[in-house]
C-alpha cells in the first residue's frame, strides 16, 4: 500500500476493534428485526453491493494520494469493508440456524456451505494472481492489474450474496411488523449478557478460541517457515504444493466429517466429532515431531491438519446454533444473530492472538525472516512453536470439545421444552 508497516499494523488493529463493535451490533439488529421480509435476508441484501464495492477498493491503486491522506483512506476503506461484510455475513450465518430445527439438518446445511467456501478459497488463491497479471497486461500497469482483479472479485462477491439472498427466499420465519416498545429498546450490550449465564456458550467460546489460535494462528504463522527453512524447500511452487494440501483436503474432509456427525449423531454428535477430528490432527502432529520432519512426513502433516481444520469450520457454527437454542429456552427470545456474532468475533480474536503469539515466539527464538539461512536456535524455535506450542493449545481445545454439554438428546429435549414453555404448558 506504500505506507510504513507500523502504520499498516495500526490500520489493521483499528479495523479489528471496529469489527468487534459491528459484529454484535448487526447480530443485535437482525435479532430485533420485524421486517415482513424476514430477520436475516434484508441485511444480506443491504450489504451485498457495498461489500462488493469496498472489496474492490481494498486493492485499488491510490498512488495519487500520499502522506496522512493515504492512511486515512486505507483506514476508512478497511472499516467500511468490515461493516458491510458483517452486515451480510452475520445474518447469513444466523440464517443457517433458522432454516430448520432438526439437529442433523443444521449440520448438513453448514457442511455444504463450508465445502463451497473451501472451494472458493482455492479458486481465489489460485486465480487472483493470474487475473492480476491479465489486468496488468491489459492496462499496461501492475497496480492497475491488481485494481482490475479487485474489481472482478468485488463483482463476484456481490453476485454471490445476491444469489444466496434470492435462493433462500421463504426459508426463514417472518416476524410480524410491530411497533417497538420501550422495553424492547434495551441497551444492545445487555443483549449479550447470555455470555455470562449460558454455560454451553462459555464452553463453546473456550474451545473455539483455543482451536482457532492453533489452526489459523500459530500454525498459519509458522507453516511456510517450517517448509522453507526446516525442510529446506526454497522453490515457491513446491512450497505452494505443500500449502495447497491444506485447503484441497478440506474439499474431501468437510463432507466426511459432516457425514460422520450425522450418521453417528446419537453417539458422537457435533462436539465429539470435532473433538475426535482435533485428536487425529494432534496425533499426526506429535507423530511427525517424534519421527522427524521430511518431505513425506510433511505431506502427512498437512493432511492431518486439513482434517481437523475442516471439522472446525463445520462445527463451530452448528454448535453455536445449539447454544442459541439453549438461550431461547432460557429467555424466550431468538438470539441466533447475537450468538453467531459473538462466535464470529471470537474466531477473529483467536486468529489475531495466535498469529501474534506465533510471531512473538519466533522472534524470541531468534528467527529472522529476511535472512536466507537461519541460526540453529531459530530452526529449533520454528519446530518448537509449531509442534510443541501448537499441540498444547490443540490439546486444551480438544478436551473442551469432549466436555461440551449439549448432544442430540439434550438439544431435542431443549427444543421440546421451549415449545411447551411458549405455549404455557408444563415442561
Amino acid at each position: 500500500a506504500g505506507i510504513n508497516p507500523a502504520y499498516g499494523g495500526l490500520v489493521i488493529f483499528v479495523a479489528v476493534l471496529w469489527d468487534g463493535i459491528t459484529d454484535p451490533t448487526i447480530g443485535y439488529l437482525s435479532d430485533k428485526s420485524r421486517s415482513k421480509y424476514g430477520k436475516r435476508r434484508p441485511f444480506m441484501l443491504a450489504g451485498a453491493i457495498p461489500l462488493g464495492i469496498t472489496t474492490a477498493l481494498m486493492v485499488t491503486d491510490v498512488s495519487f494520494v500520499s502522506g496522512p491522506g493515504k492512511l486515512v483512506y486505507l483506514l476508512a476503506i478497511n472499516m467500511a469493508f468490515w461493516l458491510f461484510f458483517t452486515t451480510s455475513d452475520i445474518p447469513w450465518a444466523a440464517l443457517g440456524s433458522e432454516m430448520t430445527e432438526d439437529y442433523n439438518e443444521k449440520t448438513k446445511i453448514r457442511t455444504v456451505s463450508s465445502t463451497v467456501i473451501q472451494l472458493g478459497m482455492i479458486v481465489s488463491f489460485a486465480g487472483t494472481p493470474p487475473l492480476a497479471a491479465f489486468g496488468a497486461e491489459l492496462f499496461g500497469d501492475v497496480a492497475a492489474g491488481w485494481s482490475f482483479a479487485g474489481a472482478v472479485t468485488g463483482v463476484v462477491v456481490t453476485i454471490t450474496y445476491l444469489v444466496c439472498w434470492y435462493a433462500t427466499r421463504g426459508t426463514e420465519p417472518v416476524g410480524e411488523q410491530i411497533v417497538v416498545t420501550e422495553v424492547e429498546k434495551e441497551n444492545p450490550l445487555k443483549n449479550f449478557k447470555f455470555v455470562l449465564h449460558n454455560k454451553p456458550m462459555r464452553w463453546l467460546l473456550g474451545l473455539t478460541l483455543l482451536l482457532v489460535m492453533t489452526y489459523s494462528g500459530v500454525w498459519s504463522a509458522t507453516t511456510l517457515f517450517l517448509i522453507k527453512f526446516n525442510l529446506g524447500i526454497d522453490d515457491e511452487v513446491r512450497q505452494g504444493m505443500y500449502l495447497g494440501i491444506w485447503p484441497l483436503g478440506g474439499i474431501i474432509f468437510t463432507p466426511l466429517v459432516g457425514w460422520i456427525s450425522t450418521r453417528f449423531s446419537a453417539t458422537l454428535g457435533k462436539a465429539k466429532t470435532l473433538g475426535f477430528s482435533a485428536l487425529v490432527t494432534l496425533i499426526t502432529v506429535v507423530a511427525v515431531y517424534l519421527v522427524g520432519l521430511n518431505e513425506v512426513n510433511m505431506v502427512i502433516l498437512m493432511i492431518g491438519i486439513s482434517f481437523g481444520f475442516s471439522a472446525l469450520w463445520v462445527f463451530v457454527y452448528v454448535l453455536a446454533y445449539d447454544v442459541a437454542a439453549v438461550e431461547e429456552y432460557l429467555v424466550g427470545e431468538n438470539k441466533d444473530g447475537a450468538v453467531v456474532s459473538v462466535m464470529s468475533f471470537i474466531l477473529k480474536l483467536g486468529m489475531a492472538l495466535g498469529l501474534a503469539l506465533g510471531g512473538i515466539l519466533l522472534s524470541y527464538y531468534g528467527f529472522d525472516e529476511n535472512v536466507a539461512v537461519q541460526i540453529p536456535e531459530a530452526l529449533a524455535g520454528i519446530e518448537t512453536t509449531f509442534f510443541v506450542w501448537g499441540s498444547v493449545f490443540l490439546l486444551l481445545g480438544t478436551i473442551l470439545c469432549f466436555k461440551f454439554p449439549i448432544n442430540k438428546q439434550k438439544y431435542e429435549a431443549i427444543r421440546e421444552a421451549t415449545k411447551k414453555k411458549a405455549a404455557g404448558e408444563d415442561y
